[in-house]
């Protein structure tokens, strides 16, 4: 039962600082995290939790999946798919 109150929490808190605060979501999760931590008395296990995520695959995929939607919006090209599928779909 503790796992989903805490599953809550961060869902509210994400919820919360995103939408009422209108804060980027790498400052929401990140604030949320550190709160969290605290919350559950796991504050000195961060560096630990962070060496395990750097052990993974799921940190470079977010990693570049994020420098590349960056890429993409900034080259444009992100609208010119847009407009292809909008001349296919007949919008």
């Amino acid at each position: 039962m503790t796992a989903f109150v805490y599953f809550a929490a961060l869902i509210a808190l994400v919820v919360f600082g995103f939408m009422a605060l209108r804060r980027p979501m790498y400052e929401v999760i990140l604030a949320t995290f550190v709160i969290l931590a605290i919350a559950t008395g796991n504050l000195l296990n961060i560096p630990t939790y962070l060496a395990q995520a750097a052990n993974t695959y799921s940190l470079y995929t977010i990693t570049a999946f994020m420098c590349f939607s960056l890429i993409f919006e900034k080259t444009g090209i992100v609208t010119d798919m847009l407009n292809i599928i909008i001349s296919l779909v007949g919008r």
